[in-house]
């Protein structure tokens, strides 16, 4: 990791501080208003709530990181970039004070999605998108990870001399990947929350090396068991998004969207279990495309996000369910359904 890309989260500040008010900081002039949402009227970006303008600023950041002479190629070989600006969105999602985002995949679905410069890197997007599922509680302690590790490359490079806090990324890496370690029950998005631990440990390694100050730096514990978060996590058997279980073993649904997705999974037994399956209904799989005519309308009962179709649903909340996907290859035969506009859905 370089100073170029802190410098970058440092320059995005000037438009979305942490103190930002839509009523008292938000200008027409400002230059984040090119990525806010069309006007019919004048034909130019603008913004008309706190969350168009958290979009429109992460645009803005993307391409700054992403375009002109500030971009470094070996910093981003395993498309770091977008892992770093998934991880101060988490942070700057905070300035919405309605809705109720679960994860920044949420976010992406209500705001960003559709958006025709943040599509334009839509591949390099993708490959990251499973870090956008990772509870948006635990990107904040990724997030504040990230901050550490700005924090020592720029008071490095303005005092080298200065080394009093050059520790706190270590020591807090540590302790997370140690806190993962020896999580009892991981959920599938522990992988991925490890992946970023790795990520963030190899860039600071990077800045140690390219620079030579191995001596001034402290050397990171090596965690074995982070080293291959696929195997540390193999035990996994659901995602938090779903309904989680407690100590009882009984599920818990904590918002409509988490009930909407399990009476959906409810309607899916019913159909294809039992002696009310008939197959000569389904032999074109019908009974999912039945299904999925009913969550399109079933979605209406959700009043915080905005879902175009029911695949948005699907990846924030059902998605990973043990049940739902006993028949996914079923599912994913009509998948395409899924991506028709809600309102022709219903």
């Amino acid at each position: 990791m370089t100073l170029n890309v802190c410098k970058a989260f440092e320059g995005i500040e000037e438009f979305l501080p942490d103190n930002f008010s839509f009523e008292n900081n938000h200008t027409s002039t400002k230059i984040y208003n090119a990525y806010c949402p069309i006007s019919k009227e004048t034909g130019k970006g603008k913004c008309g709530t706190i969350g168009q303008i958290v979009s429109a600023v992460t645009t803005l950041l993307l391409k700054n990181l992403f375009t002109g002479d500030d971009y470094i190629e070996s910093d981003n070989k395993n498309n770091e970039y977008i892992t770093y600006i998934m991880l101060w969105l988490s942070d700057k999602m905070k300035l919405i004070k309605t809705g109720n985002y679960g994860s920044v995949s949420d976010f992406d679905t209500t705001f960003i999605k559709y958006d025709e410069y943040y599509n334009e890197n839509i591949d390099q997007i993708n490959k990251k998108e499973n870090i956008m599922n990772i509870k948006i509680d635990e990107m904040h302690k990724l997030y504040g990870l990230l901050n550490d590790l700005c924090n020592v490359i720029t008071k490095y490079t303005n005092d080298p001399s200065n080394c009093s806090s050059f520790s706190n990324f270590a020591s807090n890496w540590e302790k997370q990947s140690n806190q993962l370690v020896n999580k009892k029950i991981k959920v599938f998005e522990d992988e991925y929350y490890c992946d970023v631990l790795l990520t963030l440990k190899n860039a600071y390694q990077k800045f140690r090396n390219d620079n030579h100050i191995q001596n001034k730096l402290p050397q990171i514990i090596d965690i074995e068991e982070i080293n291959n978060c696929k195997k540390l996590c193999k035990a996994a058997t659901k995602s938090w998004i779903i309904c989680s279980y407690k100590e009882t073993g009984k599920g818990k649904c904590g918002t409509i969207g988490q009930i909407v997705s399990a009476v959906t999974t409810l309607l899916l037994k019913n159909l294809f279990t039992g002696d009310d399956y008939i197959e000569s209904d389904n032999k074109n799989n019908e009974y999912i495309t039945y299904i999925m005519l009913w969550l399109s309308d079933k979605m209406k009962l959700i009043k915080t996000g905005n879902y175009g179709s029911v695949s948005d649903f699907d990846t924030t909340f059902i998605k990973y369910d043990e049940y739902y996907n006993e028949h996914i290859d079923q599912i994913n035969k009509k998948e395409n359904i899924m991506n028709i506009k809600i309102d022709e859905m219903h």
